[in-house]
């Protein structure tokens, strides 16, 4: 039986480069994550929302979007949260 590599994170960090890693070795199961940049995810909506600059580190090359679990919920609330209210975020 092989063993395959799920990657979650509650920050961005290098979680991205692990997933890529695990992906070019083969062993990658899922990666969890708040918003990926890639067609049909929520990080594409967000991208065009907020620009792609917002999202330079929600993407990552390599990394096939069918393998991604969003959670956007909390980022989502941040973002807003910190474009109607600068000064609270």
């Amino acid at each position: 039986m092989m063993n395959h590599v799920s990657v979650a994170y509650s920050g961005v960090h290098q979680a991205y480069q692990i997933a890529l890693a695990a992906e070019e070795m083969g062993e990658l199961d899922q990666f969890f994550c708040s918003v990926f940049d890639a067609p049909g995810k929520w990080g594409g909506v967000a991208s065009r929302w907020f620009g792609r600059k917002a999202l330079l580190n929600r993407r990552c090359e390599g990394i096939p979007a069918v393998k991604v679990r969003e959670h956007p919920w909390p980022w989502v609330f941040h973002a807003f949260q910190e474009r109607l209210n600068p000064w609270r975020a």
